[in-house]
């Protein structure tokens, strides 16, 4: 049995010899040249954690793969849990733009799942977890319509804000 180091270049015209260690004249070699290709494999290269992004905005979900025919299933994962298929059938093409539903959840616990369509057992996913934020707003809460408001009077203004600084 032999485990095939994978720093092995992939190539076409391997041949194996196999030789007595009393007489190196007798051997014998493979017939015809082997190929050696590396397993299949795709690689999240964005979000790959530690990102932010807003929820609402449009962002580039990047990987790359090696000998993965067909298309790609994009998922997003929140807690460990799926939380959305972000497409089931996505072109292997390295890049895919997604908008993201402001309907979710703000949080830091979010990966990127990337898996062949043809060969689910390849896939990956981003090595941490990235964060989807609340975009900045400011809600005024007094006055917000309806008020009746005295000239020369001391009134407050009250408003609440998310993800506001300074």
């Amino acid at each position: 049995n032999w485990v095939i180091a994978t720093d092995y270049q992939e190539s076409y015209d391997y041949i194996i010899r196999v030789s007595s260690l009393a007489d190196l004249n007798v051997y014998d070699e493979s017939d015809a040249n082997f190929t050696l290709t590396a397993l299949p494999s795709i690689t999240v290269t964005n979000p790959n954690g530690g990102e932010e992004w807003e929820l609402g905005s449009t962002q580039e979900i990047t990987w790359s793969s090696i000998n993965v025919s067909g298309n790609v299933k994009i998922e997003l994962y929140k807690a460990g849990d799926v939380e959305e298929t972000l497409s089931t059938d996505e072109s292997n093409d390295g890049s895919f733009s997604w908008t993201i539903s402001s309907e979710l959840e703000a949080g830091t616990d979010y990966r990127v799942k990337i898996s062949s369509v043809s060969d689910g057992s390849v896939y990956d996913e981003s090595d941490h977890y990235f964060t989807l934020s609340m975009p900045p707003s400011i809600t005024v809460t007094s006055p917000n319509g309806g008020e009746d408001w005295e000239l020369g009077y001391t009134q407050e203004i009250t408003w609440s804000s998310i993800n506001v600084s300074g």
